[in-house]
């Protein structure tokens, strides 16, 4: 999703992923999520991963950071 630079609103109906893509945006800014110390369970049900990725600009420079999870194996790329 793009969001803007102002303020930006996430609606939507019951169980449609608004916690979850919060969660996302908090695991990427803390590295840590705000729902559990283990971020295994934050693997959806039926996979054995998850990856993130996130696009944004610092100091009007592009920059870009991945973190993904298999099994115990986190891996976090910064540009």
């Amino acid at each position: 999703i793009d969001l803007s630079p102002g303020m930006n609103f996430i609606t939507g109906e019951n169980a449609r992923g608004k916690t979850t893509l919060l969660e996302a945006i908090y695991l990427m800014m803390a590295g840590r999520s705000f729902r559990t110390d283990q971020l295994n369970h934050m693997i959806r049900e039926g996979s054995d991963f998850f990856r993130l990725e996130v696009n944004f600009e610092k100091w009007g420079i592009p920059q870009q950071l991945k973190m993904s999870l298999k099994g115990s194996e986190k891996r976090i790329h910064y540009n």
